[in-house]
């Protein structure tokens, strides 16, 4: 068996669409939050500037001043030691979304963290390999620190896992989609509706109109929906189809390939892509079927003819 999409679902694509007829996009490049590990690691939660594409600065809430925060890896059996330094003005907290932890370590209301103070968390990983994220949840304050800038990735590894052969290191790419909400100076802003947070800007990895140059090689995208309340409808602008291998719980029994998927806030995706079939110079966009915006063009730069093009047998039967 192999984890590489069907040949039958490649097709030749066509070139990225414009936000608006006669207008040209100046793309971006996608922006890799760095990845750490989780022991004896020192995270500060803090106002910060950054680049979110172009050289356009904004004023955002960070993690260690990155944007979106540092991505935490880790074996399943490993310990997870860390400190949180709370730079705010008004109290936070640090809740493992999908992590499988003690009380005192869940980041619960009644644990938030005053402007200035510090708190440490220390949790065993027990769980296998997933996809998981970290975000405040201090009481009436979680939806605006969160749209502000405060989330990051947590990716837990296991034998299991290893064993499929996955496609990793530069073939392995987070990706955090959220929408967003900037003032006239550029700044992210947040404005609380009972209904829930709408932006009118996609982000991904906090990048504005973002670009990844790729090989003619699979990737694998572990995806988060980082909004607070859009529901995202992903697709490829050239048709071809999308491998799920997993979801919030980690890899699936079996692999599905899809048109499209929709997902919702908080939720994880484990997609492959195979970009194999294509010409160098081919540009394919992932989209939102639902608000109709171009969320990350794919840039086929370089012809990759040497990655491995299976699977190691394994329980999971991933086609």
């Amino acid at each position: 068996s192999s984890w590489s999409a069907s040949p039958r679902t490649r097709r030749s694509a066509g070139t990225a669409g414009a936000a608006k007829p006669g207008t040209t996009v100046t793309r971006n490049p996608l922006k890799i939050p760095p990845a750490a590990s989780p022991g004896n690691f020192a995270l500060s939660a803090a106002p910060a500037t950054v680049d979110v594409g172009g050289g356009k600065l904004s004023s955002v809430l960070a993690y260690n001043g990155f944007f979106p925060g540092p991505t935490f890896r880790a074996n399943s059996g490993d310990a997870a030691s860390i400190l949180l330094t709370n730079g705010l003005s008004e109290e936070t907290t640090v809740h493992w979304h999908g992590m499988i932890v003690p009380t005192s370590a869940d980041g619960h209301p009644r644990d938030a963290v005053a402007p200035g103070a510090s708190y440490s968390y220390q949790f065993a990983i027990q769980q296998r390999a997933c996809l998981n994220w970290y975000h405040p949840h201090p009481h009436m304050l979680t939806g605006k620190q969160v749209a502000l800038g405060l989330a990051g990735a947590f990716i837990i590894n296991d034998a299991e896992e290893a064993a499929l052969g996955l496609p990793s290191g530069a073939y392995e790419v987070p990706l955090v989609i959220r929408d967003a909400k900037f003032d006239s100076s550029g700044n992210l802003i947040y404005t609380a509706k009972s209904s829930g947070f709408l932006g009118d800007t996609p982000l991904v990895n906090g990048t504005r109109d973002p670009r990844l140059d790729v090989d003619t090689a699979i990737y694998r995208f572990r995806v988060l929906c980082g909004s607070n309340a859009r529901l995202f409808k992903l697709a490829l602008s050239n048709g071809a189809q999308f491998t799920l291998i997993g979801n919030d719980g980690g890899l699936l029994e079996t692999a599905a390939t899809v048109g499209q998927i929709e997902f919702s806030p908080g939720e994880r995706l484990d997609l492959l892509v195979d970009f194999r079939g294509l010409a160098v110079g081919t540009k394919v966009m992932l989209q939102d079927l639902n608000s109709g915006w171009n969320l990350l063009e794919f840039n086929v730069t370089r012809h990759e003819p040497h990655q491995r093009q299976g699977l190691r047998h394994q329980p999971h039967r991933l086609p």
